[in-house]
């Protein structure tokens, strides 16, 4: 439907913002490590509003993809188990610019911090399954089976960077940084992989 093709639409460009205010970020703050800091430590200090925008954008997108994928699967392919876990990635990521996170090490903890970091967890855990359920759920979609297989692989590298990511402890000097950008690269691709999807198949005619 031209409703489904506008919200793909929105779901590119946004992570196309989304990319382009991360690399601002990094090329803005060279005291952080893509490798030893985590993306939420751009929320603190200087420059942190952008962090703040890159959350709302996207957990924008989020809910602008899952908008479209109702428009576009046709009932029985639906997963309402994914769409709710998406729901949950979505908000969670919205919410985050308004919770900073603590620092690595950094004491006291604060109430903010805890919340931030409450609000991460549940994002993280239930994007890649809630992308796996919707993934499954497309074998009854036959026009989504030439991409279903992409869907259902991407999840599985973002489980495992979320284990490892969890294994860090977010300890200073591990490999946070490097996991939570491995998670988010998933994730978000399978986002960009879906939008696509739906782009191709919802062509809006061009009046002649």
């Amino acid at each position: 439907s031209s409703s489904a093709h506008r919200l793909a639409a929105v779901t590119v460009a946004g992570l196309g913002l989304y990319l382009a205010v991360s690399v601002l970020l990094f090329r803005l703050r060279t005291d952080y490590s893509l490798l030893h800091d985590v993306e939420s430590d751009y929320a603190v200090g200087g420059w942190s509003r952008l962090m703040d925008v890159a959350f709302l954008v996207r957990g924008g997108v989020s809910a602008a993809l899952i908008l479209a994928l109702a428009y576009a699967v046709p009932a029985p392919a639906r997963s309402e188990i994914g769409v709710g876990l998406l729901w949950i990635w979505a908000v969670g990521s919205g919410l985050l610019a308004f919770f900073p996170t603590d620092l690595e090490g950094q004491e006291p903890a604060t109430a903010a911090g805890g919340v931030h970091l409450i609000l991460a967890l549940a994002a993280f855990l239930a994007a890649p399954i809630g992308q796996l359920a919707i993934a499954w759920r497309l074998r009854y979609a036959p026009r989504r089976r030439p991409v279903r297989l992409v869907l259902l692989a991407l999840p599985v590298p973002a489980v495992v960077a979320f284990v490892l990511l969890l294994r860090t402890r977010l300890a200073p000097h591990s490999l946070d940084g490097l996991w939570d950008r491995a998670f988010l690269a998933c994730v978000l691709v399978w986002f960009l992989v879906a939008a696509l999807r739906i782009l191709t198949l919802n062509r809006v005619p061009v009046p002649v």
